[in-house]
């Protein structure tokens, strides 16, 4: 099994998860005196941000756009779920990384990002 191939196995796991923790919360359970709902709750929270953060480990292409924010108009890399620039000029911890240089995660959001057309 590949690493996609269990992140996506992950992902519908907690799916699942989450989908049980729905059915209970909308059949009303914790409306009574006694009861509490909060484990389904929680529940359903941690699985949506654990799908959340498997998600952004399976890498998805660029979207290209152009720049033109110095009078020159420019075909630039964006990250598909945030839309900052991937291939641009970038200044991290005071360490330049050269637009040639192609990163493999987004450093906003943590989307992977998969470059495989773009070689």
């Amino acid at each position: 099994m590949t690493e996609s191939e269990a992140i996506k196995k992950a992902i519908r796991y907690f799916e699942c998860m989450k989908n049980d923790a729905v059915v209970v919360l909308d059949s009303g359970f914790g409306t009574h005196p006694g009861e509490s709902d909060l484990v389904y709750r929680n529940r359903k929270m941690y699985a949506e941000l654990a799908i959340n953060a498997l998600e952004k480990q399976i890498p998805k292409k660029p979207n290209k756009t152009i720049d033109s924010s110095w009078g020159t108009k420019k075909e630039v890399h964006v990250c598909p779920i945030c839309d900052y620039y991937l291939t641009e000029v970038q200044f991290i911890a005071s360490q330049k990384i050269e637009s040639n240089k192609k990163i493999t995660y987004c450093e906003t959001c943590g989307q992977a990002i998969d470059w495989s057309d773009e070689e």
